[in-house]
């Protein structure tokens, strides 16, 4: 990635969180700006919600290379390596850089919420994966980005599906943006450090992921409940 789609990149991880800061303080002033980030910010919210989005997709991941070596195929070797130490640090870095932390403030701090009391969770999950997935477009044409060996469709879907699962998240922790980012982090962490991704090579290992993010996007989405107002105030 050339130094100037390094900066564009930066730039777009950010964007949605700024722009969401931007209109909450345009339109509530600075105690409505308050009163929003306090709860994007609810951290008890119980230990559980933490575990679930730290180790579940990587235990996804992880399933699926499961998969692939008990059909036969085969698993190209993991391109990173390092300590526990390592990697818990680039845990850290992808997730406060790498665009889970710019972007979640506006997509499940402002967004979900706002279209959720409009049409209720379920559609709003969809309707911001559709502006999700298209967001991240322009890095299909960006050399060294992880989009730009992806099947473009495939990484559309797989928006959708995984916008289905951290509403649901969302909702459930009354819209408290950390466990979102956290989830949001694992899935990029994970997609780094255990192979995988195509890049190139056969990607029925990446499809074997998005088929079980699909199962558990329908699971999710079609499990009654919850009732989000209900949620809200928890």
């Amino acid at each position: 990635m050339t130094s100037l789609g390094g900066a564009l990149f930066l730039v777009s991880s950010f964007g949605p969180g700024v722009a969401a800061f931007v209109t909450v303080w345009a339109l509530e002033g600075r105690a409505g700006l308050a009163c929003w980030v306090s709860q994007c910010l609810r951290w008890r919210l119980g230990w559980h919600w933490y575990a679930l989005a730290v180790i579940s997709a990587p235990l996804l991941m992880l399933a699926a290379i499961g998969l692939q070596v008990a059909t036969g195929g085969t698993v190209p070797a993991a391109t990173v390596q390092g300590s526990a130490m390592f990697f818990a640090a680039q845990f850290v870095v992808v997730t406060l850089l790498g665009g889970p932390l710019g972007e979640e403030f506006g997509w499940r701090g402002y967004a979900l919420p706002a279209l959720t009391e409009r049409i209720g969770w379920r559609w709003a999950a969809l309707c911001l994966g559709i502006v999700w997935g298209i967001w991240h477009l322009p890095l299909f044409w960006m050399p060294g980005t992880a989009q730009a060996d992806l099947p473009m469709g495939l990484f559309l879907a797989s928006t959708i599906a995984l916008s289905i699962v951290l509403a649901r998240l969302s909702v459930n922790t009354g819209f408290s943006v950390l466990p979102a980012i956290l989830l949001h982090g694992a899935v990029n962490w994970s997609a780094m450090v255990l192979p995988v991704m195509p890049d190139g090579e056969d990607p029925r290992i990446y499809s074997i992921v998005m088929a079980l993010l699909f199962v558990t996007a329908g699971i999710v989405i079609l499990k009654p409940g919850p009732d989000w107002t209900a949620a809200s105030r928890r």
